[in-house]
């Protein structure tokens, strides 16, 4: 297209050299050679100015280059079928080139199947920046593309109805008459009015830049597909909880917790209530907190599925929503009967309320048991250590039982402190001569990572260097065989602790169901699944560390 000069350009005086005044070389073929031969850069004196269609046509990739915080961008290319060729190659160029990702959802400039028409003229999308790590604030970048949504004036409309390829016709026609050049006119002014009238009511520009754009992008924000359907629905549930909460007395105590504000509406009563951010400490009020709190759990694991706030947390639409779920994480009721009943939830959510409301299911300690702290085991724990405690022959030291519990503190309390703290037992443990011989989590409590951070204690913390499950091999042969038989081909089996066992037996007859799980704990496939964890456990560093986000 040089050779020809065949181009949609023209050359202009370069603004960096003093000629920049000139409208254009005296001769253009001078600068025309220079050009063809790769002779020309900054320094020259014409520059030749571009519509981009060779490179990039919207013409944003320098704007990108000089990190524009603002950019705005109209998109009249010829794309009948909404492909937004231009779009993406812009897209492209700049993770190529830069590094830098623009993140864009166009669907609302698509046409939709019901009307052919498109939703909006507009999209508002991000450009990253802040990826490149150098402190910077992502942009926002406004894209308008030539297209019809039905409420244009009826001059476009009726040119529409005449030329069906409007406002996508061919470029090769460059003699626009009258009308189709006033139709071209009149649909820009609209899309451009439309897209910023509806900020600049209530947020002018004269307010600042950072204010007028942040509008922009909420009112332009993609519609949630889940909101429409689902928001009434639990828009009522709520309202049934807060009726709730302020009829029944018993759930007083929780005023001032899920509302932060309580105490200063109350500073001037007569008789202020008083606050408890933690605990009640009278059972009734502490067993009404307790369902009422696990009712707006399950509230909010169905707004987090029907809203898909996994996804769109941040969207304006669900901000009410996302603000309320924070105000209740605070409270000291709600975390801790969110630790006791987080297993009963999906783990999606689990996961979803400590990233975004910072709730976990506890702090997992390690401690010894006592005689003292027999009531911290359930029955059937209690059971299963007296059956497993018949294997130990005394020669490798005394068992060590070590209980697992989960800490759930006052977050009030601006200096931790574990007086006065929810602390319960999740599972137990069995160590020998430095070496777990035994590792139960309860059933209801598992996958939650609790095991993990429970051995991450015991690695870290308290010196345990490996699991040795010689024991349980040698119960599960043991209590395999039929009464009074022992195989002594077996090299992991002693003729002695199958007397044992059924010596002990006889003096203590063991459930069923303890030997039952006892048995399946020592079959191979479980037993080389809790190798596999133990193992992970001891390559993970003994400080946490942060994320590249984080």
């Amino acid at each position: 297209m040089t050779v020809f000069d065949v181009r949609l350009g023209w050359w202009l005086g370069n603004p960096a050299t003093r000629k920049y005044r000139r409208s254009a070389p005296r001769v253009a073929l001078y600068c025309l050679m220079r050009e063809l031969f790769g002779l020309t850069n900054y320094r020259s004196n014409f520059v030749y100015l571009s519509d981009g269609g060779h490179f990039e046509n919207l013409g944003v990739y320098e704007l990108v280059r000089r990190r524009c915080r603002y950019i705005i961008a109209c998109d009249a290319d010829q794309d009948g079928g909404l492909a937004f060729g231009d779009l993406g190659n812009l897209i492209r160029k700049c993770r190529t080139d830069m590094g830098i990702d623009i993140e864009i959802d166009v669907d609302s400039i698509r046409r939709q199947e019901s009307s052919g028409l498109s939703k909006w003229h507009c999209a508002i999308g991000t450009i990253r920046y802040d990826a490149l790590g150098e402190g910077a604030t992502p942009g926002t970048f406004v894209y308008i593309k030539s297209s019809l949504t039905g409420d244009e004036a009826s001059d476009v409309l009726s040119y529409r109805a005449q030329e069906l390829a409007f406002p996508h016709q061919s470029t090769s026609d460059q003699w626009f008459d009258e009308s189709q050049f006033e139709s071209y006119r009149k649909l820009g002014y609209h899309a451009g009015r439309t897209t910023f009238e509806v900020v600049d009511e209530h947020q002018p520009m004269q307010n600042g830049a950072e204010n007028f754009f942040v509008a922009l992008r909420q009112a332009w924000y993609p519609a949630s597909s889940a909101v429409a359907a689902a928001f009434t629905k639990h828009a009522a549930m709520l309202d049934q909880l807060v009726e709730r909460l302020r009829k029944e007395d018993k759930l007083r105590f929780l005023d001032a917790q899920l509302c932060p504000e309580w105490k200063r509406l109350n500073a001037d009563v007569t008789s202020p209530p008083a606050v408890n951010l933690w605990l009640p400490t009278t059972p009734d009020e502490l067993r009404s907190g307790f369902y009422f709190c696990n009712s707006l759990i399950q509230l909010m694991e169905s707004v987090y599925l029907d809203l898909k706030l996994d996804q769109e947390h941040d969207h304006p639409d669900n901000r009410g929503w996302m603000n309320l779920f924070k105000h209740c994480a605070w409270s000291g009721m709600f975390r801790a009967t969110f630790a006791i009943s987080a297993s009963s939830y999906g783990a999606r959510f689990q996961t979803f309320c400590r990233r975004f409301l910072g709730l976990e299911t506890g702090e997992v300690e390690v401690i010894p048991f006592t005689q003292e702290k027999e009531d911290q085991l359930n029955f059937h724990e209690a059971q299963l250590l007296r059956e497993f405690q018949k294997t130990n022959d005394g020669m490798a030291g005394p068992d060590q039982i070590r209980l697992l519990q989960v800490l759930v503190r006052d977050a009030s309390n601006p200096v931790p402190t574990d007086v006065g703290a929810l602390r319960f037992t999740f599972g137990i443990a069995v160590v020998q001569d430095s070496k777990v011989v035994l590792f139960r989590v309860q059933d209801h409590l598992r996958k939650m990572g609790l095991a993990r951070g429970a051995l991450r204690k015991m690695v870290h913390e308290q010196g345990v260097s490996w699991f040795d499950k010689t024991r349980l091999v040698n119960y599960l042969a043991a209590a395999a065989q039929p009464r009074g038989e022992t195989d002594l081909r077996k090299g992991d089996l002693r003729k002695e602790l199958k007397s044992e066992l059924e010596s002990r037996q006889d003096r203590e007859p063991a459930c069923p169901e303890v030997v039952r799980e006892l048995m399946e704990m020592a079959q191979h496939e479980n037993l080389e699944q809790f190798e596999q964890l133990f193992r992970s456990v001891q390559r993970e560093p003994r400080e946490k560390r942060l994320g590249a986000k984080a």
